[in-house]
């Protein structure tokens, strides 16, 4: 006769009944079924023993808990881990797109700074050329104008000097005819 195992309603039949029981289950209703003494006994041994060691569990069970306990803890964080490895990722893409721009804009005013120092310094060696070229040309006329002013002050002395011999020789004549 089948006997219930507490709590997950499966039945079972002591082994050796097992082939009685249900000839015995086919001829009388179920409100009439006696059990002998004797399979009373050996069931609630069977029972008992069978409550204090439940049935062995398939390893398939076994890896169906252990994955149901594990995965979670393990993809949980991998999950975020990876969520938070692709903000990362994608600010790095950003910062690489910000140091190239900024990379470029150096490079470009690298070069601008160079042509104006080149223009610059073209500049200042034109300057220095052009006042070395004035100082020089003040120095020829400097020059020059020392050599005229002399030429003058000689010509002037001379013209002077003429100048004097001929009013002498008129005041001389003036006395002479007074």
């Amino acid at each position: 006769m089948p006997v219930p195992f507490w709590g997950n309603g499966n039945w079972a039949v002591p082994h050796r009944l097992h082939h009685q029981s249900d000839m015995a289950m086919e001829r009388q209703p179920e409100e009439a079924l006696l059990v002998p003494d004797t399979l009373a006994e050996d069931t609630t041994v069977r029972t008992d023993h069978n409550r204090s060691n439940p049935r062995p569990r398939s390893p398939f069970t076994h890896l169906a808990v252990l994955t149901t306990v594990l995965v979670p803890i393990t993809l949980l964080p991998y999950i975020v881990a990876r969520r938070n490895t692709s903000q990362l990722r994608r600010r790095l893409n950003e910062y690489a797109v910000i140091i190239a721009r900024l990379q470029r804009d150096s490079k470009t005013n690298t070069l601008e700074n160079r042509l104006r120092d080149d223009r610059f310094t073209g500049l200042l060696t034109e300057i220095r050329q052009e006042s070395r070229n004035n100082n020089a040309e003040i120095r020829q006329g400097l020059e020059k104008l020392r050599n005229d002013t002399e030429h003058q002050k000689v010509a002037q002395a001379t013209t002077d000097n003429v100048h004097r011999s001929e009013l002498q020789q008129i005041l001389e004549e003036t006395r002479r005819t007074r």
